[in-house]
């Protein structure tokens, strides 16, 4: 098979299973507290990683591992904190949109520490996805460039959110820095011990350990949510490996985006406007210009 085929079949299965994996979370939210559950997620992940590794036969990492490894991890601990931060200082409606900028901040995160720069083509295609993420996210509020512009003024969670976007795309730079020394499985599975240590020392630290209690009934959203995180992660740095991390995540946000729209449809009752409808068009027309 064509590598470039790889490469995007890789991305779409990365893509259905962030669909997945955000549902299942969204169903889990209103059972526990969301740091613990980022820990308990993510702790969870580690056995599937660990069979999929010794199954693989993968090697340890090779030295030049550490640095990246290290940098994904304390990025996506903290991306994690102003993500939580951001909802609760703004709006839904209002921050979620700015995630959008995640492949622009991937394109100037590549150039200086991947050496990676997108054909004018693909720039375009980016841009693209980007105005048809806008649109399909936007509220009631954000309906125009000045509206978002206000709302990125008056909100202190939109700055925040800016800051969640360009983190995950730079994490996404280190990740694909990282499988570059090491296997998929294994860099995933220190990935989410590291991540799942990190948030549960805060915890201690915060005597709020407590919040790492039993499922309560919700093992089969849990169980689901973690099918889809593992292929979400491991096809990810699969598709790193192959793919610049711009193209990945601008294919990504537009599937994703729109397996979102669809799932919101059909498990939460959620409206599908005229505008979400634009922003699927416009998205699916930056992909083919991507993959051209």
């Amino acid at each position: 098979m064509d590598i470039v085929a790889v490469g995007l079949a890789y991305t779409a299965a990365t893509s259905v299973g962030w669909a997945a994996f955000d549902a299942s979370r969204k169903s889990l939210a209103s059972s526990f507290e969301p740091m613990a559950l980022v820990a308990l997620l993510m702790f969870a992940q580690v056995p599937a990683f660990a069979i999929w590794a010794a199954a693989a036969g993968a090697a340890g990492p090779s030295p030049g591992y550490g640095v990246p490894a290290l940098c994904s991890i304390l990025i996506n601990v903290v991306a994690n904190f102003a993500f939580l931060r951001a909802m609760q200082l703004s709006p839904l409606s209002v921050t979620i949109p700015y995630l959008a900028l995640s492949p622009v901040f991937a394109v100037i995160a590549g150039i200086p520490i991947l050496g990676e720069a997108p054909s004018a083509l693909q720039l375009l295609g980016i841009v693209i996805i980007v105005v048809g993420a806008f649109a399909l996210n936007a509220g009631p509020d954000t309906r125009s460039p000045r509206a978002l512009y206000e709302a990125l003024v008056r909100e202190r969670g939109c700055v925040l959110m800016i800051a969640v976007a360009a983190l995950w795309a730079v994490s996404g730079t280190f990740d694909k820095a990282a499988v570059a020394h090491s296997s998929a499985p294994i860099h995933a599975l220190v990935q989410c011990a590291g991540i799942g240590v990190c948030v549960t020392l805060w915890l201690a630290s915060q005597r709020r350990l407590g919040e790492l209690r039993t499922l309560n009934g919700r093992g089969v959203a849990f169980s689901i949510a973690i099918v889809g995180a593992v292929a979400a992660l491991g096809f990810q740095l699969m598709a790193y490996r192959v793919m610049m991390v711009s193209v990945v995540e601008a294919i990504k946000r537009a599937i994703g985006m729109v397996l979102a729209l669809a799932n919101g449809r059909i498990f939460f009752g959620e409206h599908i406007s005229v505008g979400k409808v634009a922003g699927v068009v416009f998205m699916c027309g930056g992909v083919a210009l991507i993959v051209l």
